[in-house]
């Protein structure tokens, strides 16, 4: 139930009754005129930019369908607007997203309310704020990719005026937080509408478990001003330090991480609310927690999150080559290439090759990400590792337990038993199959929580993902094929299959042994040798095509698996390079 005072294009102020109806298909909240106007106008005016009226309304009226009982409970919702009307009778245009109303703290009954707390004045273009931060040391407030201040209102000091600058195609924010993550902060911030390069400044808060921003049920920021010109953001506004929204605002009286945020993207959603910063862009975070209503000092903090942002991203990079392309494909050359590379153990050196790299590389990765976050385990953040954070505590145990199975698998086989020995099953399970596949499955794992906590639930995430579910899905079908076969020959079903493939005339026989012989483990010290392949006794059988034999189909899933798994790889891998800043 909307009441206010509009003026008319054509001279004069109309006080009006409205009704606002529900969203429509474009995401907008429209005022109609209410059909019975069940206002009493007093006075009304308009000079030198202000308007001014007076009116009253019965606290209970007759409309029961488009006027509230006043004698109720309601968020009261402020609000402006900067077009006239033209239309007759006269009705409130829409406000635009320049001047989205704020709410009220908490529900208010207008026949009894008294005493909410109004917005207080701006601060004046030259206020000095006691808290500053910076995006680097040597810059200045103009020429900075990032500016915060913080000080309190000369009028109100229970409220807090913020000033957000900075270079960016879409968002400037500030986030409080007590984990020192992006999970469970009161976010701040100002945002470019992507059509209009209005800027909205918004209340936000980020959801535990995830890493974006949903818009706050109650708004309580007060907007001064907000402006975008040639590819920079600057906004001032105000904030309570204590609010009653006690669920998305925390008091700004208490000690918290800063997350000095930006982001490329503009938001076209109605309400607006920030867009999630991505890959390239993550929030570095201040170097110690801070108190907002009481700090002191004119003072800026280097956000330092150069060499941290590329550090994070080498380490992405690397972990991705060293495990998902030498590591999980590695795996898969040894556990179903050896009757396709038989020749001079080709299966064996490809595989001895990559697990090596994977090794050199998988400890040069694990160094970097230390590095990047040495100021968090030295300087009093939270040590080594932050335990608020669930993925960041799960991914921190995993890479742990990878970097064991990693060297603690090639220090194993040098204690092998020979191939014919008659424990050396043992052995083939410990290697191959506890070890081996349990470093498979914790890399894939492991690989996609990194990369959500890299840029969310993106694009690179889920192509990820789909490598990781499409790696299983090969090993379990290359599996059975195998026990069905009792690792010796196809079903006769697939037979048929391979057969009209083929266009061949008839069935292949189910005998057939051609490419198949005795087959020893060759692994990491073995000589190789020719002699590790001996021919089956059973002569070919000239009716059945190469295509149809169990070798025959381990080399199509090679080459199907390298023709998918890579570009897939090499996709992620883009994405995280392409987010190192320069």
């Amino acid at each position: 139930d909307v009441l206010g005072c509009v003026v008319q294009i054509s001279g004069g102020v109309a006080i009006v009754d409205a009704w606002n109806v529900p969203a429509t298909s474009e995401g907008l909240n429209n005022d109609v005129r209410d059909d019975i106007q069940n206002v009493c106008p007093h006075s009304a005016s308009y000079s030198n930019g202000r308007i001014q009226c007076v009116f009253s309304r019965q606290i209970i009226t007759n409309d029961t369908a488009q006027d509230v009982p006043m004698n109720g409970s309601y968020y009261l919702l402020y609000g402006r607007g900067k077009s006239l009307t033209g239309s007759s009778p006269p009705v409130l245009t829409y406000h635009g997203a320049q001047s989205i109303p704020s709410i009220s703290d908490n529900l208010i009954e207008p026949d009894t309310a008294s005493n909410e707390h109004p917005c207080p004045s701006s601060p004046s273009p030259s206020a000095v704020y006691r808290f500053t931060a910076t995006s680097s040391s040597d810059c200045v407030q103009s020429s900075c990719d990032y500016f915060l201040g913080i000080r309190t209102n000369d009028n109100d000091p229970t409220y807090l005026d913020f000033m957000l600058e900075g270079s960016t195609l879409g968002w400037v924010g500030i986030g409080f937080t007590k984990t020192g993550t992006m999970e469970a902060a009161d976010v701040l911030g100002c945002i470019v509408h992507l059509t209009s390069s209005v800027v909205s400044i918004v209340d936000d808060w980020n959801i535990a478990g995830g890493h974006y921003d949903v818009r706050d049920s109650i708004q309580n920021v007060c907007p001064h001003s907000a402006s975008y010109s040639n590819g920079r953001i600057q906004c001032v506004f105000s904030r309570q330090i204590i609010t009653n929204d006690t669920a998305q605002d925390v008091p700004m009286n208490g000690s918290y991480y800063l997350l000095y945020g930006r982001g490329d993207s503009p938001t076209d959603s109605s309400p607006p609310a920030l867009t999630n910063h991505g890959a390239q862009l993550i929030p570095p975070i201040s170097d110690g927690m801070v108190d907002p209503a009481t700090i002191q000092g004119n003072r800026s903090e280097n956000r330092g999150d150069e060499v941290h942002s590329v550090m994070v991203r080498v380490h992405g990079v690397v972990m991705t080559v060293a495990f998902s392309i030498f590591g999980v494909i590695g795996i898969f050359f040894a556990a179903w290439m050896k009757p396709v590379l038989v020749q001079n153990n080709w299966w064996f050196q490809i595989h001895r090759a990559m697990m090596i790299s994977s090794l050199l590389l998988g400890v040069f990765g694990f160094i970097c990400i230390f590095v990047a976050h040495k100021e968090e385990m030295f300087d009093g953040h939270y040590g080594l590792v932050n335990l608020n954070n669930p993925k960041d505590t799960i991914h921190f145990i995993f890479s742990f337990i990878i970097m064991f199975l990693l060297i603690a698998n090639p220090i194993i086989a040098l204690f092998r038993c020979k191939p014919n020995a008659p424990r050396r099953w043992i052995y083939n399970l410990i290697h191959g199959v506890i070890v081996g596949r349990l470093f498979e499955l914790l890399v894939l794992a492991n690989s996609c929580i990194g990369l959500i906590l890299l840029g969310g639930f993106g694009a690179m995430f889920y192509v990820y993902l789909s490598f990781s579910i499409f790696t299983v899905v090969m090993d379990i079908v290359l599996g059975v094929i195998t026990i069905i076969s009792g690792n010796r020959d196809l079903p006769a079903v697939a037979k048929l299959l391979c057969s009209i493939l083929q266009k061949h005339p008839s069935v292949a026989s189910t005998n057939d042994h051609s490419d198949h012989g005795n087959e020893e483990d060759v692994l990491i010290g073995d000589k190789p040798s020719i002699t590790a392949f001996t021919p089956a006794s059973s002569p070919p059988n000239p009716s059945s095509p190469p295509l149809c034999s169990i070798s025959s189909v381990r080399r199509w899933a090679l080459i199907l698996y390298l023709l998918i798994s890579l570009p897939m790889n090499l996709y992620v891998i883009v994405m995280i390079t392409s987010s190192i800043p320069d």
